[in-house]
């Protein structure tokens, strides 16, 4: 009897090492960084001479702006960015709202990998909204926004149609810039499906992701 334990007891410890083989524990690792910043500094790191004259200039900011809008298609680039509400109008029964990014009080990483970031980043969010969330919208301050990316407006005249008002965007073009301290980057007009807005209470951690550029 003493035998046949011992073999239970043996055959079960098998079992058990031959199913956490099949079924290993897996960990997703997070981070704080921004997919905007890991974006930014990928591609400057692919394109070392950038900066180096007129014609290396303009060919890389064509290459960025392809590139950014066909990752924006598949995933929102700007997910944890705080955006400042810039206004809220009525137009044809539907609530349209004007986010800028400019926030002087958010700072953006220098990433030790790269030591490129961004300094500045610049761009407007349009989009509905429900009424719904309204009532926790207050100009002026910051939010976290969530949402599919539709297009890029590329015109402040079709801005102003959409959310009916004479507002100015900082920017209608995409593009990235040197300056001493980091990266100038303007992202356009965006106009978004948006699903979800919530206040801006500080940096998140995501799973980690691989930067599309890594793909080129």
């Amino acid at each position: 009897m003493h035998s046949i334990m011992k073999k239970v007891i043996y055959i079960l410890i098998i079992a058990s090492a031959i199913t956490g083989c099949v079924n290993p524990t897996t960990s997703v690792q997070t981070d704080n960084t921004l997919r905007i910043e890991q974006f930014v500094d990928t591609f400057l790191v692919q394109h070392p001479d950038w900066n180096n004259n007129s014609v290396t200039r303009e060919q890389a900011n064509k290459e960025f702006k392809e590139l950014f809008l066909s990752t924006m298609e598949k995933e929102n680039l700007l997910e944890g960015v705080p955006m400042n509400l810039h206004s809220v109008h009525k137009v044809k029964k539907k609530n349209m709202v004007h986010f800028d990014l400019l926030n002087s009080r958010f700072e953006y990483k220098q990433l030790v990998k790269y030591d490129l970031g961004i300094y500045h980043l610049y761009g407007d969010i349009i989009g509905a909204v429900p009424d719904s969330l309204l009532d926790i919208l207050i100009e002026g301050q910051s939010y976290e926004v969530s949402g599919h990316f539709i297009g890029e407006l590329g015109n402040i005249e079709v801005m102003r149609n959409l959310i009916g008002y004479n507002e100015m965007a900082w920017s209608n073009e995409i593009y990235i810039r040197d300056e001493s301290l980091g990266q100038e980057v303007s992202v356009g007009i965006i106009y978004m499906d948006i699903d979800s807005i919530r206040p801006f209470s500080g940096r998140k951690s995501y799973p980690i992701q691989s930067n599309q550029n890594e793909k080129m």
